[in-house]
């Protein structure tokens, strides 16, 4: 076959070699043309030398095919050989199949014999029996995958046991370094951001207490809905700190969660903590629960201060519940403690003395000595200065000198910060007229605030006009607010209808970002039409809409609108206050009073008895509750030991009593209970109970007068 390919090879060559030199020149031809010499040899020799040329090469092909036959006939001849050579070992062959039978044999009669042995134990079984069989089928020459699989096999479960420590200490490190980004964010100021890094931080690695604490200090900068929760599994953690518990308390408290901060104190131990601040947290519970807690709230107050610790704070509270407007049985018992307190050095005596200057009806040298005595506070401040000028100069404006002397090198370049600041404080104060001279209207350009406050010193000192020609300008207001402003403007030159149209149209017109404005001259109406309109527009807002709703009851009750407070019972359930006890109340109260949900109000009211048994307003509602439903000997027993017919109590419960007296056969002590009661502005159905004692007592002296 070679040779047959070399011939045609040849062949091939010789067919090329011809058809080149049989193939037309390329040269032009002519008379004029010159051809080159061509320099190679005859065309005789050239066809000899090619001849010899392949007849060496076919020469050579032959005896390179010669050589090829002669190897393999070698090959078959040495292959001849070795087969019959091998023709004697067959015997060798068939002994080594008889003792491979043999040896397979006494193995597997060995591994029946450990087998048995093992029977005793699975580990021993696994151990010596199936971990060597399958080490040896894995490991065997005949099966290299098998060992390449287990290799990958150990390997892979080597990976597998340090891949999980290894994961966790990555985790741990990452949430390390996520934890400190947190706290550094978090002192600057980047609260949002110090909050991802911390809960990150925490879902890698919740078990640190560490990470847990900052995760609950940024949600309470944020303002995040499950911080409480997180307070609540913080403090139930063994390793735990009593600061936690307390932070937990002071949590419920700002959420008001006032169960949740009693449950917390009386799993704080008193030795944990100093005793004025465990006092402390105690009064701040009593005061979550409202205005019904006062006389309590009072008593824990006088506790606390006899504590040479004791808190500012605490002062302030015990101040503040004793000069109660609506209750001033225990003015008296204030000032006296005030005046005590007004010569202490430090913060104690500054605040006795902001109070003082603040009282009305105050001796004019009282005033004065106090305002002497703030202004040479050390610890005075802006705002201390101001209210001292105040009193020092009360009901006329104050002199420009002492205003300079109050605000020092400050009067004639106050940024708009500061100067917003003494203009609020200023109108605060009710020195409007200072107020005005103080703000350069020039310069305010688009500071909205600083003309609010402009505008709020002119209505203030009476310049309507000018706060109306003002008003018309381009100012920073938007639509609602113009209305809204407008409409004070009005109502203050004494156009009540156009006022009123104004500010419906300002509450029509109103967003959440107008609110705010809203709020600050909403009490200037000096009209309650006004401000139950503002609360309604509030209760819109579903930020708003708890405390608006609550507070717009508040308004009504006290302005005795009977049909619209009655109209918004009807939207209300008493249980949606439950974390709310004081307004809790009051609404079951009232709509028990109306005839509304009597057996809903009565589970809350004997809730809060049971939870607050101390509270007195919480038993006459419970006991009113019992009158309506003809169980009137309990309710009686309710307010065993607390009727008094003292004016400064509440009416409601002045009549809730008698009304219990009466039922029970006490017509005589129901009448003096009520006595002065037909002066008092009360609502229609606690008018309707009050006519009732009246009439059934007098019945009953006409009665007794008969023969």
């Amino acid at each position: 076959m070679r040779f047959q390919r070399f011939l045609k090879a040849r062949e091939a060559r010789r067919e090329n070699r011809k058809a080149r030199s049989n193939a037309p020149s390329d040269l032009p031809e002519g008379p004029n043309v010159h051809y080159k010499v061509d320099s190679r040899p005859p065309k005789i020799k050239r066809l000899k030398a090619y001849f010899f040329n392949d007849l060496k090469e076919a020469n050579e092909r032959f005896k390179q095919n010669l050589r090829f036959r002669w190897m393999r006939l070698q090959r078959f001849l040495r292959a001849v050989r070795i087969r019959l050579t091998d023709l004697p070992s067959a015997e060798g062959f068939w002994k080594y199949l008889r003792h491979r039978r043999r040896r397979s044999l006494q193995e597997q009669e060995a591994l029946d014999t450990r087998k048995t042995e093992a029977k005793a134990s699975l580990w021993r079984k696994f151990r010596r029996i199936y971990l060597p069989e399958w080490f040896r089928r894995w490991t065997t020459n005949k099966k290299p995958i098998s060992g390449i699989l287990t290799c990958i096999l150990l390997a892979g479960l080597g990976l597998g046991l340090a891949a999980y420590p290894t994961y966790g200490l990555l985790k741990a490190h990452r949430a390390e370094q996520l934890l400190e980004n947190s706290k550094e964010l978090h002192q600057k100021g980047e609260v949002q951001e110090a909050f991802r890094k911390a809960h990150a931080s925490y879902m890698l690695n919740p078990e640190p207490l560490g990470t847990f604490r900052q995760l609950c200090k940024t949600a309470e900068s944020v303002n995040y809905h499950e911080l409480l929760s997180w307070r609540q599994k913080l403090a139930d953690h063994p390793k735990s700190k009593p600061e936690d518990r307390i932070k937990l308390i002071q949590t419920a408290l700002d959420l008001h969660q006032a169960q949740v901060a009693e449950e917390a104190i009386l799993n704080l131990r008193e030795e944990e903590v100093e005793p004025s601040e465990y006092l402390y947290l105690r009064l701040l519970t009593t005061l979550a629960q409202g205005r019904p807690a006062k006389n309590i709230a009072i008593r824990q107050c006088r506790e606390i201060l006899s504590h040479p610790d004791a808190p500012l704070e605490a002062y302030r509270i015990y101040w503040s519940l004793c000069l109660d407007s609506i209750d001033p049985r225990f003015s008296r018992e204030a000032i006296a403690h005030m005046e005590q307190t007004k010569t202490k050095e430090g913060s104690y005596g500054l605040a006795a003395l902001r109070v003082l200057l603040q009282l009305p009806q105050q001796d004019e040298k009282q005033q004065r000595l106090h305002a002497r005595m703030l202004w040479e506070h050390p610890l005075a401040q802006r705002h201390d200065l101001l209210l001292s000028l105040r009193a020092a100069f009360f009901g006329k404006p104050v002199p420009e000198t002492a205003l300079r002397a109050a605000l020092g090198k400050q009067y004639d370049r106050l940024d708009d910060a500061d100067l917003k600041e003494v203009a609020t404080t200023l109108n605060d104060l009710g020195l409007h007229e200072n107020a005005v001279d103080l703000l350069p209207t020039r310069t305010m350009a688009s500071n909205k605030e600083l003309w609010a406050e402009w505008l709020r010193s002119r209505i203030g000192s009476d310049q309507i006009q000018e706060a109306k020609r003002i008003l018309d300008e381009q100012l920073p207001f938007s639509q609602s607010e113009r209305h809204f402003l407008h409409s004070l403007i009005l109502r203050k030159s004494g156009e009540v209808k156009e006022a009123n149209r104004e500010l419906e149209e300002a509450l029509r017109l109103a967003t959440t970002s107008d609110l705010p404005l809203f709020r600050k001259f909403v009490l200037l109406h000096e009209d309650k039409a006004t401000l139950v309109a503002l609360l309604r527009r509030l209760i819109k807002e579903p930020e708003m809409e708890h405390w608006a709703r609550a507070l717009l009851i508040l308004t009504l009750q006290r302005g005795v609108d009977d049909e619209p407070l009655e109209k918004l019972l009807g939207s209300i359930q008493a249980n949606d206050y439950r974390n709310d006890p004081e307004t809790a109340n009051r609404i079951s109260r009232l709509k028990v009073l109306h005839g509304q949900d009597l057996i809903a109000c009565r589970k809350v009211a004997e809730s809060l008895v049971a939870q607050y048994p101390q509270v007195r307003e919480y038993r006459f509602t419970l006991a009113l509750c019992y009158q309506e439903s003809s169980r009137p000997v309990e309710s009686l027993r309710l307010l065993e030991g607390m009727l008094s017919a003292n004016p400064s109590e509440c009416p409601t419960q002045r009549l809730i009593g008698a009304r219990a007296l009466l039922k029970n056969g006490f017509s005589n002590e129901a009448k003096e209970l009520v006595v002065g009661l037909e002066k008092i502005s009360l609502l229609p159905v606690e008018r309707r109970i009050l006519d009732k004692v009246l009439t059934h007592t007098k019945n009953k002296q006409k009665a007794s007068v008969l023969p």
